[in-house]
């Protein structure tokens, strides 16, 4: 059984970058290793990059094009990434530190590559690796035939830093507790030691590690997509996302407020009001790779709503205070208490004490009639006399409004306003635009 997700049986772990466009360019630097055989720098690189490839079931390309000598003026690192993979050696920036073996940089796109086990995965635009011009290298062949006085495993540090570059975390970092020696011999264990040829072929992690990264994963969606916002009851048909050549024998579904489902492509109705993370278990097979466990979450991927409505104890969506002659101020108590659900607010005033669209006050000073989105805003009325404030709420349920009319004064006269909530509710059957449906 392949295992594509982190369990006690594994300790590895990603980076959170991986790899979209095979396969991988990557060249060398023509400044080479001084302190190994000719020719041997570039071999080295190959050998490691060969060394991946034994998880057959990833299905990233690891071999790129014939593999070069490149000048360092034409690599990423002295004039920015330039989307290829450059190889370094002598350090030329002196970037890594006293005991560092070697680096990887790595520079995410910005576009997200997948989702998986709860965590987003971003793209690569470049990627560059160095190696420590302090450290004594040796090669595989002499430090295998006993001859070695210290020098540490070249390919060994190539294909860990390797790793690094294509998404591979460690398996254990340092002062981590690692009583395991499938994680301490593995290639991305955090360091390796003199003499050590450990590193220089991946273990069972490894493959596990890079299969989940790279190899068959399922995901799932909705008849609505992949964000869902709609009114209570909510209805939801759910969909995997999968290649033709998986199978999936399992599924355990978790909706996010406490209801499950062993189906494998499962509906279900959400009730009550909230934002709910959905999460899944599958079990799987492909001819290539026979079974393997995968799981996918997508976090506040359902919002379900009832309509827009006001806090307990308010007797209304709003109030008004007078706080100087022709200056009020409103006090909001829409419910905000489920997250997504009111996601328009906006402010009308009408000169009198009805809503004429013909006498709406002009409150940004354009010269012409609107509205203010704000969640509390003040008003500065341009004269005394009777006004009528409305104030229009909306969200995945729908549209709700409301409304109250105040005696404005000049400042030391005598104003009137209902001390708390509304005069009357609006429909808004016009404001059409503003009515989100279940999508």
């Amino acid at each position: 059984m392949m295992l594509l997700f982190i369990t006690s049986a594994f300790a590895w772990t990603h980076t959170g970058t991986a790899w979209e466009e095979f396969p991988i360019q990557w060249y060398m630097d023509d400044e080479v290793e001084e302190s190994l055989p000719e020719g041997y720098d570039l071999e080295v690189i190959k050998s490691s990059w060969e060394a991946w490839m034994v998880a057959e079931c990833a299905s990233y390309v690891i071999d790129g094009p014939v593999a070069k000598y490149r000048q360092r003026k034409e690599l990423g690192r002295r004039d920015g990434f330039d989307g290829i993979v450059g190889f370094y050696w002598n350090d030329p920036n002196d970037e890594a530190g006293t005991g560092v073996l070697g680096v990887t940089y790595t520079i995410p796109s910005g576009d997200i590559v997948k989702v998986a086990n709860g965590r987003t995965y971003y793209g690569v635009y470049g990627s560059d690796i160095i190696f420590n011009d302090d450290v004594d290298y040796g090669t595989t062949e002499d430090i295998g035939s006993g001859a070695c006085s210290g020098e540490v495993s070249i390919q060994g540090v190539a294909t860990h830093e390797i790793g690094h570059m294509l998404g591979m975390g460690h398996s254990c970092e340092q002062g981590q507790a690692c009583d395991n020696a499938d994680f301490r011999e593995a290639t991305m264990y955090w360091s390796v030691g003199p003499c050590d040829l450990s590193q220089n072929d991946i273990n069972d992690d490894d493959i596990a590690g890079i299969n989940a990264l790279y190899g068959p994963s399922i995901s799932f969606t909705s008849n609505y997509g992949d964000a869902i916002s709609g009114s209570t009851p909510l209805d939801v048909a759910f969909k995997l996302v999968k290649g033709d050549d998986v199978t999936v024998t399992s599924a355990a579904w978790k909706f996010g407020d406490g209801e499950s489902s062993t189906e494998l492509e499962p509906a279900h109705s959400y009730t009550t009001d909230g934002q709910f993370t959905v999460t899944t278990a599958f079990v799987a097979e492909t001819e290539a790779c026979g079974e393997f466990n995968y799981s996918d979450s997508k976090f506040a991927m359902v919002t379900a709503c009832s309509e827009p409505a006001w806090v307990e104890g308010a007797s209304g969506f709003f109030q008004l205070e007078e706080v100087d002659g022709l200056r009020w101020r409103s006090i909001n108590h829409t419910d905000m208490g489920v997250y997504g659900c009111v996601d328009t607010i906006y402010w009308e005033v009408y000169e009198g004490a009805t809503v004429d669209p013909a006498k709406l006050l002009d409150l940004n000073g354009d010269g012409a009639g609107d509205t203010v989105g704000a969640w509390s805003p003040d008003f500065e009325f341009p004269k005394a006399g009777t006004y009528t404030v409305v104030m229009n709420v909306g969200g995945p349920a729908g549209t709700k409004g409301a409304k109250i009319t105040v005696d404005v004064v000049e400042a030391g006269g005598c104003s009137t306003a209902p001390a708390w909530g509304i005069s009357g509710l609006l429909g808004f059957a016009g404001l059409a635009a503003l009515r989100r449906r279940k999508r």
